[in-house]
């Protein structure tokens, strides 16, 4: 896949870029790389997150609950 733009990557993952850049002033998803001219760059290794989340979401969790969930998986904690 490569680096991809935000507009591009959202249609990957099948997301709104404006819910992408929420996600990640929430905390649930990490700053992503930028480009020169300060553009958002994503790689298929940040695709399986925004996965996680929006199958979260389908199980009704909040994000808060999910935020935590992520947090617990990336502290090795599950």
């Amino acid at each position: 896949m490569g680096m991809l733009m935000i507009g591009e990557f959202a249609k990957v993952v099948g997301l709104n870029p404006a819910t992408i850049r929420y996600y990640e002033e929430m905390g649930l998803i990490p700053r992503p790389r930028r480009s020169e001219s300060g553009y958002r760059l994503y790689s298929e290794e940040d695709a399986p997150r925004l996965r996680f989340i929006q199958q979260a979401k389908m199980l009704s969790l909040s994000l808060d609950e999910i935020k935590e969930m992520v947090l617990w998986a990336v502290d090795g904690r599950c």
